[in-house]
């Protein structure tokens, strides 16, 4: 069985957001690629997602808002709203 160290993650909306804090919480090195520039940055500052959910800080989460930076994660899931995939 392959070890998972590093979870990307496709969309930092509230769901994309939640499963990164959680994966990030277990131990796992986390990869969030954002749709808005603004969200990438304040995530990769430690401010966590300034749109969803509200309080929620997120330390050493890499966010970009290029998608080949996930190409070294060890799996990725996409969690994309409907209405943009």
């Amino acid at each position: 069985m392959t070890k998972i160290d590093t979870v990307g993650f496709l969309g930092a909306g509230a769901w994309g957001t939640a499963l990164a804090f959680n994966a990030h919480k277990v131990g796992r090195k986390v990869k969030l690629v954002a749709r808005e520039p603004e969200v990438s940055q304040a995530m990769s500052s430690g401010f966590g997602n300034p749109l969803f959910p509200p309080n929620v800080k997120l330390l050493a989460i890499s966010s970009s808002c290029d998608v080949t930076d996930l190409s070294d994660a060890d799996t990725i899931l996409a969690v994309v709203p409907a209405q943009y995939s």
